[in-house]
């Protein structure tokens, strides 16, 4: 949108009225999620852990109701995502923790996502799209005495299929 604007700036004023659109378009983003978790606690409890999985999709439909950008729906989706979690407790004041989880990213709706493309640029990418995943991998050690709490994490996460977008503003 393109807006003939004069003073100075008022930035708890929206503007309105644009004197040019270059387009327009509307999303509909539907997820569903299939999650199964089942805590244990082993060694007298000193031991717990969170063992799952998710299963999520997430579709997006856009419509476009003026100019040159891209219409039509993209599902992402991923039918087993495993998640695993565990805390040690060492003594009352002390543990150390793991984790690892596989994830996906859904495509993004708008200017940043592959409904910004033109119409055959879309078309062209799709049969190739894949969604975004990653592998992350947590450990560290947490402490809570009386009067300090503190915590020592590491993480790696390895993605694959990164989503990348170069958006033209000429």
């Amino acid at each position: 949108n393109y807006y003939a604007v004069t003073g100075p700036t008022d930035m708890n004023y929206f503007l309105t009225n644009p004197f040019q659109t270059d387009f327009v378009q509307d999303f509909v983003t539907t997820t569903t999620q299939f999650h199964l978790q089942d805590p244990l606690a082993l060694m007298d409890g000193q031991m717990k852990a969170n063992i799952g999985f998710k299963s999520p999709k997430v579709q997006i439909d856009a419509i476009s109701q003026s100019g040159n950008r891209s219409a039509g729906s993209i599902p992402a989706k991923k039918s087993f995502l495993p998640q695993l979690g565990v805390q040690v407790s060492l003594d009352d004041m002390s543990e150390v923790f793991a984790s690892a989880a596989q994830n996906m990213r859904a495509y993004q709706p708008g200017v940043n996502g592959p409904f910004s493309q033109t119409p055959a640029a879309f078309a062209a990418g799709l049969p190739n799209l894949k969604p975004e995943t990653s592998n992350n991998f947590e450990a560290g050690y947490r402490y809570k005495g009386d009067a300090v709490q503190a915590s020592l994490a590491a993480y790696l996460t390895n993605f694959s299929d990164r989503l990348l977008q170069v958006t033209s503003t000429a």
